[in-house]
């Protein structure tokens, strides 16, 4: 997102260079330290440094021009999302020796691969992420650096919003308490969701995706007015917090939460220093990881690899062990072919499958149920991720043209944003600044299947509500008094 910042544009290239040129001395020095102490390792530090360059490069390429770096425009979130998962398990398998543990994942720990074979895997996501920053930023041109302020949204579209909030929230309880949604671990409560009749499972599931984009409205709105909400705000963002740690449930909603409560901040309150955002990644990552060894048991259950968390299997290691596992059987030519509409999974998976003439195949459980029957018949799921679906496309031109399509797409829409001011097209935004992760570890077109379902139509009800509550208000006011 674009906000005003006071920093002068020559200081913050001034700091951009800087940063750039430490992270070209840090990267020297570590190829240096690879060939004269481990060698083995030297393989690995090219995909990183690829990965850090090219990041550097782009935030440099993408603040020209710019009053500041834009950390929250959709084509830096996205970028930050591929470095990430690129970047930690290359990082991780370096700082394990070279070798996994056997609490990393079962697929890695098999295979024992070499260094060569884990770095070839890293370039497969250097190619996408400079793909899509190269068409992204070709595309771009011509967008706003400089934009008015948001239209100020109507207290009727906050009480509309909360409205729909509550009868969400009351569905879910009486759901609770007929099913136990929420009773056990947070994978038996995962299969009691799945497990609910159809008809009420399709409610749930719908409604259970549109809640986190009720709550963005609410928190935009509120954020209009920050003096006047404040406490509110930190009130339920660590409500938030402190319940998804004491039930160990679903991070996503809590991570998702917390980004865009950031994103409104440095949009409509104050712009956030380099050192602030950068503080605060690490420690929404680090927040991200102890959940998940938590949920795990992994954390003060008397086992574990002790404190190393790369030592341990998590989100970022299984779509790499995704993307490592279907690149390793395609090279020795034991990769099965899906059927023809696993390719159009993104478009079929929009249509209700009472709708659709033959069974729908989503990539993610093809790939469990056809390489890990067992896992998958007990429930299992390892994600997917854009790298993994073009190795059953046509492998590296695949993965090039999915970030290319992804840099045209994203930024064709940052530059018809850039020219709005409605409240709907900052929520629009923000909410996509959320999703874009789900582009690179579900599937590359899923956000339009997130956009029909978890977006437009409980935009258009909160709308329709607001529309209604301004009719009956003013029908409840009173008419002023006629002159006699």
């Amino acid at each position: 997102m674009v906000a005003r910042v006071n920093t002068t544009p020559a200081l913050v290239r001034s700091r951009t260079n800087t940063a750039i040129v430490w992270l070209l001395i840090l990267f020297g020095l570590a190829i240096v330290l690879a060939i004269f102490f481990d060698q083995p390792a030297l393989p690995l530090l090219f995909p990183i440094g690829a990965v850090v360059a090219c990041g550097a490069v782009f935030v440099r390429l993408l603040g020209r021009g710019q009053p500041g770096i834009p950390y929250f425009e959709i084509g830096t979130i996205y970028a930050a999302v591929v470095s990430l998962y690129a970047l930690y398990p290359l990082i991780g398998f370096v700082v394990n020796g070279l070798s996994y543990s056997i609490y990393n994942d079962d697929r890695l720990v098999q295979a024992n691969p070499s260094s060569f074979e884990i770095s070839r895997v890293g370039w497969f996501y250097v190619l996408h992420l400079a793909s899509f920053m190269g068409v992204y930023l070709l595309t771009r041109r011509g967008a706003v650096s400089e934009r008015p302020r948001w239209d100020r949204p109507r207290l009727r579209t906050l009480s509309a919003a909360v409205v729909v909030f509550v009868i969400i929230t009351v569905f879910f309880l009486i759901l609770d308490e007929q099913f136990s949604l929420t009773s056990g671990s947070y994978f038996e409560s995962y299969l009691a969701f799945n497990q609910l009749p159809v008809g009420i499972g399709q409610i749930a599931t719908l409604l259970d995706g549109v809640r986190f984009t009720v709550e963005l409205i609410i928190l935009a709105a509120m954020f209009f007015d920050y003096k006047k909400y404040r406490l509110l705000i930190f009130s339920w963002l660590a409500f938030i917090v402190i319940l998804t740690f004491t039930r160990l449930g679903n991070r996503t909603e809590m991570v998702l939460l917390l980004l865009s409560a950031a994103i409104l901040y440095h949009t409509l309150v104050r712009p956030f220093s380099t050192k602030a955002v950068a503080l605060a990644a690490a420690g929404g990552l680090a927040m991200f990881l102890v959940l998940g060894f938590l949920r795990e048991g992994w954390l003060f259950g008397g086992g574990g690899a002790g404190y190393n968390p790369f030592a341990y299997s998590g989100e970022f290691e299984t779509i790499f062990g995704n993307a490592y596992d279907l690149s390793h059987r395609a090279a020795v030519g034991g990769l099965a072919t899906p059927e023809t509409n696993f390719y159009f999974s993104d478009l079929l998976i929009i249509v209700p499958h009472q709708f659709v003439p033959f069974e729908k195949v989503l990539p993610a459980d093809w790939y469990v149920s056809t390489y890990y029957p067992s896992y998958a018949a007990k429930g299992g799921g390892l994600a997917f991720g854009t790298i993994a679906e073009s190795m059953l496309g046509i492998g590296i031109p695949d993965l090039i043209l999915r970030g290319g399509a992804l840099g045209f797409i994203f930024a064709t829409i940052h530059r018809y944003v850039t020219r709005q001011s409605s409240f709907w097209a900052l929520i629009f935004y923000v909410w996509l600044d959320t999703q874009v992760y789900q582009s690179f570890r579900n599937t590359t077109f899923i956000t339009l299947y997130l956009f029909v379902y978890k977006f437009i139509w409980i935009v258009i009800v909160v709308k329709a509500l607001s529309s209604l509550l301004s009719g009956a208000e003013n029908r409840l006011r009173p008419e002023p008094a006629r002159a006699t």
